[in-house]
């Protein structure tokens, strides 16, 4: 019995390109060094930079909102603490290290990245600030920030497109962390941002390494997010909730149809992608032209 039931929509629709791959933390989560570490979640990477801040009484106020999974407000607790501390260098630094690991044990991409890149997508966003998407694709992707002023020609070309919505490691003190960044963001970067709301209704988006809780995708899906849409048009692979209620909360209000596994399985996420790679390979072997 398959992990997950694959609709046929959308096993035609990467069968025929017509989809963008979205991929999140939990992707990188399946990666590691040599230590056998891997990059944090959005709790670790909060629980990391709340350690920053020197006042243990505001320290204890982000520990409280990151165990009562209030994340954007614990991010813009932190970040506020901090600066009022004189401390975003070592702020901005601790993502880089949180997301990239040691200097001389930096993570290695996973198995799970050549999985997704067999799907042959040609246009991927990402809410990572990591690069280990470019170093699992060998940089065949032209990478375009989040202010980015040409990927609507890109698009336009056909070009393998990445698209790196939360900024990345290479400026990190741009990195996409709070509300006001990604309010910032959506400001200096309209036209990215029109560009992936134009996508969200003409293409079919496949999410991947997103719980139901990450709030960097529900601020994306608030921004470009259409409700109830049908047929369906977007669909995300995350790991099961606690509660059944919150699927179609995201079919309704985002219009995302949720594919559930086992939670805190990466094995089984990646098993069920093999499986999806199947189904579109013979997808596309069906929509080939006989020989002559």
């Amino acid at each position: 019995m398959p992990i997950v039931e694959w609709p046929s929509t959308l096993v035609e629709r990467i069968a025929s390109d017509h989809w963008v791959l979205f991929i999140g933390s939990g992707v990188s989560a399946s990666c590691q060094n040599k230590a056998g570490d891997s990059p944090p979640d959005w709790a670790g990477l909060l629980t990391i930079l709340s350690e920053l801040i020197i006042d243990e009484r505001h320290r204890k106020i982000a520990t409280r909102l990151i165990k009562g999974r209030e994340y954007l407000a614990a991010a813009d607790h932190i970040q506020y603490s901090v600066a009022q501390e004189h401390n975003i260098g070592a702020y901005n630094q601790a993502i880089k290290l949180a997301v990239e690991g040691p200097v001389g044990d930096r993570f290695k991409a996973s198995s799970l990245f050549d999985t997704l890149l067999d799907l042959e997508p040609k246009i991927v966003f990402t809410t990572n600030y990591d690069k280990l998407f470019e170093s699992a694709s060998q940089n065949e992707f032209a990478t375009h920030s989040p202010t980015s002023t040409d990927v609507c020609d890109a698009l336009r070309l056909g070009e393998p497109v990445l698209v790196k919505l939360h900024g990345s490691t290479d400026a990190i003190s741009q990195a996409v962390l709070t509300r006001t960044d990604f309010a910032n963001v959506v400001t200096k970067g309209r036209e990215l941002f029109d560009a992936l709301a134009a996508l969200s209704l003409t293409t079919t988006i496949l999410f991947v390494g997103y719980s139901l809780d990450d709030p960097d995708i529900q601020l994306v899906l608030q921004a470009v997010g259409r409700s109830g849409m049908t047929p369906e048009a977007h669909f995300m692979l995350a790991p099961r909730p606690l509660s059944p209620s919150r699927i179609p909360v995201f079919r309704e209000s985002y219009g995302v149809s949720v594919l559930t596994y086992p939670a805190r399985s990466h094995a089984k996420a990646e098993k069920a992608l093999v499986e999806l790679g199947k189904l579109v390979l013979g997808a596309r072997e069906r929509r080939a032209p006989a020989p002559l």
